[in-house]
């Protein structure tokens, strides 16, 4: 997915009318899409809608938001709805002036706000729409100005906040935090996501984002300009294993590391390769930490010196240490051919001359933190930090690597251009090794695709497009749990706030209407990997069907197709002329027939699942049972309350 800026949003949205969409009919469905969120923010999350207040700009993100406003006073879930417009009037016009007149038109509340007076309806607020700026901020706010005024009075507020595009104050170009800045709790944006919605600090006062279409143009954009790197991206780099493999068909990663006192970076990551697939993992290491390391890992061996015949990658740096035997072991995984990964120590002893790397013959990633980058390019870590993007570019074109700079979001970024991606974030020890080596170890695996932009042996995979069905541990790298949905909390600011994460190994949802079940199943999709087997149960009219368009939706599927599968056993959903994404089975017509213990591969379930897509099964009582499938149960509390259960098989 490409991740825009100000300038290519606009370009985006100008090449998309000079083809024929009118300005005003996007503007249109900016509107609804904002809308529809609000509504269900309201319904799901619960959150009371007797009050909300649209702040709106005299820009097109204003206008936005006014249509936004007309679209609330008509929903049966939302009371009293006011505009507040701040600035002159005078500066509306074109599109936005139009929306703004149809929203007087409906007998709407408009406020103009001409001095802080104005700004006292927010009080009262129970959802607040930030539809100020967008993308259309050229500059920090002013500290005394009225606009920033509303600003801080939004955030203060004990509302739910939906920011339109990108939340005011925040340049929607970088990751840059301008004080102040609106800080909501979900934002809306149009047709691509910007880049303030990844990069820190900014992407931590977005909230969740939600990618509305409202039928942009594709955007091609420059080579190299940035892009979301998604688990459906990445997950056909990782080929189907042979029936008859053995762990000698997936390569051997040789860790090198371990040094005295850091055994435990060494096992960490021999303990990851094997949970990611690779086949076999020599530890290069000194002789006091290898019987450490054998006690930690079993499954591995131990070396006491690099021999790069029999392996197929390297991972170079976990407790490697700085001492003169430390550098040895890096100048000679330097001078080998291997696809190689760098990160810790092997980066602190090449503080300062990352071009050492290109004198490389194979391919090389370097795997830094904003600390280690700050120390390979000679600056502070704060201007790694102020600019990740710019930073990873300049250490790939400096050491020819793949760079990955890790981070709240990290940046992906070799010398032809920068992807970026989403992962979950686990900040735990060592976290680097654990997430970043399945790539260069399965590279030895058949059908394996070599390296390509951004996607060297090291690059960090969001850990749902590295999972590959089968029994999943509980916990260590690469896990999974299913977490409880506790309902609205507030946050340090004492605003209501629902929170998208999840804590336990199992959720409880009840729900008391069609949407609030669909809203479940889309809050679940993000949780599961591809590849997973869902068992769904309950009796008829429990709701089975409207919970999986809830996951169709989520997963990026046109949830208005998804149908019941009763007759056709079988319904796929996903993007035209790709692989589908959800497959939904339904085998209640087999239920007390010879078909009971029916194997997944008969209905060609199986084979969905091994090209990535989840598959949900509804009545599978005559399935054959797996483990660490997901079970989700929806049982009839009464006439309009469901309970819906969610945990693993084990």
């Amino acid at each position: 997915m490409k991740v825009l800026g100000a300038a290519a949003a606009r370009e985006a949205d100008a090449r998309t009318i000079a083809a024929g969409t009118p300005g005003i009919v996007l503007m249109e469905r900016a509107s609804e899409a904002v809308a529809r969120e609000c509504v269900r923010a309201i319904e799901v999350a619960p959150l009371r809608g007797e009050r909300v207040v649209v702040l709106c700009g005299t820009g097109n993100n204003g206008g936005d938001g006014s249509g936004a406003a007309r679209l609330l006073r008509r929903s049966p879930a939302v009371g009293d709805v006011t505009l507040l417009l701040v600035g002159n009037r005078g500066r509306v016009s074109g599109d936005a002036a139009t929306m703004l007149h149809r929203v007087e038109d409906e007998g709407a509340v408009v406020v103009e706000v001409d001095d802080p007076s104005g700004l006292e309806a927010l009080g009262g607020a129970t959802l607040v729409v930030d539809a100020l700026f967008g993308t259309g901020l050229s500059r920090p706010l002013e500290e005394a100005s009225l606009h920033a005024l509303a600003v801080r009075l939004a955030s203060s507020r004990r509302a739910f906040v939906v920011a339109v595009d990108v939340p005011s104050g925040l340049d929607s170009g970088s990751g840059r935090s301008d004080v102040p800045h609106v800080r909501a709790d979900l934002t809306v944006t149009f047709g691509f996501p910007k880049l303030a919605h990844f990069l820190a600090p900014a992407a931590g006062s977005c909230g969740r984002v939600v990618v509305a279409d409202i039928g942009l143009l594709p955007w091609e954009g420059a080579p190299g300009a940035p892009e979301a790197v998604t688990a459906r991206d990445v997950a056909p780099a990782f080929p189907r294993r042979p029936a008859a493999a053995h762990k000698g068909t997936f390569g051997t990663l040789g860790v090198v590391g371990g040094a005295w006192g850091m055994a435990g970076a060494a096992a960490l990551a021999a303990r990851a390769a094997f949970r990611c697939g690779a086949g076999k993992v020599v530890v290069v290491a000194e002789e006091a930490s290898r019987a450490a390391i054998h006690t930690l890992v079993a499954e591995a061996t131990t070396s006491a010196v690099l021999a790069p015949s029999g392996l197929t990658a390297l991972a170079v740096g976990p407790g490697l240490g700085r001492s003169a035997t430390s550098r040895v072991l890096l100048d000679e995984a330097l001078a080998c051919v291997l696809p190689a990964v760098f990160d810790a120590d092997a980066l602190n002893l090449l503080e300062g001359r990352p071009e050492v790397l290109r004198g490389r013959s194979g391919p090389s990633v370097v795997t830094p933190h904003p600390g280690e980058a700050a120390r390979l390019l000679g600056v502070s870590t704060a201007a790694i930090v102020a600019d990740a993007e710019g930073a990873a570019r300049r250490l790939a074109e400096r050491s020819g690597a793949a760079v990955v700079l890790k981070g709240f979001r990290s940046v992906v970024a070799d010398p032809g251009g920068v992807r970026r991606q989403d992962p979950l974030r686990e900040p735990r020890d060592g976290l680097g090794w654990q997430r970043r080596r399945p790539d260069g170890r399965r590279r030895g695996a058949p059908g394996a695709r070599p390296f390509g932009p951004g996607r060297g042996p090291g690059g960090r995979l969001p850990p749902r497009a590295r999972r590959r069905p089968g029994p999943r541990t509980r916990r260590g790298g690469g896990s999974r749990r299913f977490r409880r949905r506790r309902g609205p909390t507030r946050s340090h600011q004492g605003r209501r706030r629902v929170d998208p994460v999840v804590t336990d190994p199992s959720m409880e949802a009840f729900s008391h209407s069609a949407g609030e079940t669909r809203e479940v199943g889309r809050r679940l999709a993000p949780l599961l990997s591809p590849g997973d087997l869902v068992l769904l149960s309950g009796p008829l009219g429990a709701g089975k069907t409207e919970l999986v368009r809830g996951l169709a939706e989520g997963m990026g599927a046109d949830a208005s197709e998804v149908a019941s599968p009763t007759f056709a056993l079988v319904h796929e959903y996903g993007m035209a002329g790709e692989p589908p994404i959800l497959v939904h089975a339904d085998l209640y017509r087999l239920l007390g027939t010879s078909s009971r213990g029916v194997a997944t591969d008969d209905l060609g379930l199986a084979e969905a699942r091994e090209r990535g897509a989840v598959v949900v099964v509804e009545w599978p009582e005559g399935l054959e049972k797996e483990r660490d499938a997901v079970e989700i149960e929806i049982s009839l509390e009464n006439d309009e309350t469901r309970r819906i259960l969610v945990r693993r098989a084990r």
